[in-house]
């Protein structure tokens, strides 16, 4: 598992830089959460939770000086930590899907304030580069660019390489210690989730077209699935 969490932690550090450089959605939850997945070998885990965190959060948007809950570490961390907890505990459930994503939602917090800490210290670079520009220093201003991006990249690497660990050890204590009462109740979260996001996704259709679209029908087929299995 070791090995596992620090490549998570180095895939988690290079998905984060589409947030400020690249910018071709790879770091959306329902992008990011499946990559997790496919490095653990479990992609459909990673669809559920990218699914649900994508709809749940598609009405914040980073749009001009917004600077929305970060929930591409949510769902790249939730979705690792259901199937490392789930591969150590025999299985997958939707039940340790909905109880990951309760854990790991106040990342998206944290996040934020990763991101706002990242710009503020930004702005001393910005100063820098304007000095660099007047000298025509080009060798600088690509050191200082670069510098930039491995500041974003250091530090999602190294608050996946925390936070994921300590969420997995968290998780093999506490859930097979939870009630069955605790139980059925993260199994009506985990469609209460589905639910609210299928709303926000509604409300935003006009908004962003396809991407909630894709993840409602997921959501929707993924319910009829598991209803058939179930019955």
């Amino acid at each position: 598992m070791t090995k596992q969490i620090i490549l998570l932690s180095l895939v988690g550090g290079l998905l984060s830089l589409d947030r400020v450089w690249a910018q071709i959605m790879i770091s959306r939850p329902i992008v990011a959460a499946p990559v997790a997945g496919f490095i653990l070998g479990d992609i459909y885990t990673g669809l559920q939770a990218g699914a649900l965190l994508e709809l749940f959060w598609i009405d914040r948007l980073p749009i001009g000086t917004v600077l929305p809950p970060n929930d591409f570490l949510v769902a790249f961390l939730a979705a690792a930590a259901s199937i490392l907890v789930g591969q150590q505990l025999g299985h997958v459930s939707r039940e340790l899907v909905a109880f990951s994503i309760l854990l790991f939602i106040p990342c998206g917090y944290l996040g934020q304030g990763m991101d706002k800490l990242i710009i503020k210290t930004n702005d001393t670079l910005y100063e820098s580069l304007l000095s660099d520009i007047k000298r025509g220093d080009l060798n600088s201003i690509s050191r200082k660019h670069l510098s930039g991006l491995l500041k974003n990249f250091l530090a999602y690497a190294c608050l996946t390489l925390v936070l994921l660990p300590g969420g997995v050890i968290l998780m093999l204590h506490i859930f097979p210690l939870l009630p069955e009462a605790l139980i059925q109740g993260l199994k009506l979260t985990f469609f209460s989730l589905a639910l609210l996001g299928l709303a926000a996704g509604l409300n935003t259709l006009n908004l962003k077209g396809a991407i909630p679209v894709f993840c409602a029908l997921f959501l929707v087929l993924s319910l009829i699935l598991e209803g058939v299995r179930t019955f």
